[in-house]
């Protein structure tokens, strides 16, 4: 199996930290990203299976992550994680191009369950 990155975009490294064995074991490799510009090197210079964003990073919101992604020409799939994941933010969130918006994982089961809805949709599982 091919081991393709999978972008975390997130903030603050607590998040990192409960993603990295989930995302390992799924046979991605984890590549953190705490602002905007360091997402933007990374799918600018890996090869990636995906991107899991928070909605908002030290330096902007999963909104330009969309941006950058439209103006690059890149196709990624892209799983938006909010804090509050309502209807109308799901809506705005998938109206950008977000494969699925869920609410930020609070334990590791929340974690494998988000993983494991990107390890379906990129063929892992």
């Amino acid at each position: 199996m091919k081991s393709e990155g999978l972008l975390l975009l997130c903030s603050y490294s607590r998040a990192f930290q409960m993603f990295q064995d989930s995302v390992s074991q799924h046979g991605f490799v984890p590549i953190p990203c705490f602002t905007l510009q360091e997402a933007e090197s990374a799918i600018s210079e890996r090869e990636l299976a995906a991107v899991v964003c928070s909605g908002q990073v030290l330096d902007g919101t999963y909104h330009r992550l969309f941006e950058f992604l439209a103006h690059a020409g890149k196709t990624l799939p892209v799983f938006v994680v909010l804090s509050d994941c309502a209807p109308a933010q799901r809506a705005e969130a998938e109206r950008l191009g977000a494969v699925a918006c869920m609410p930020r994982p609070v334990s590791q089961s929340d974690v494998e369950q988000v993983v494991g809805a990107i390890a379906r949709h990129v063929g892992r599982d």
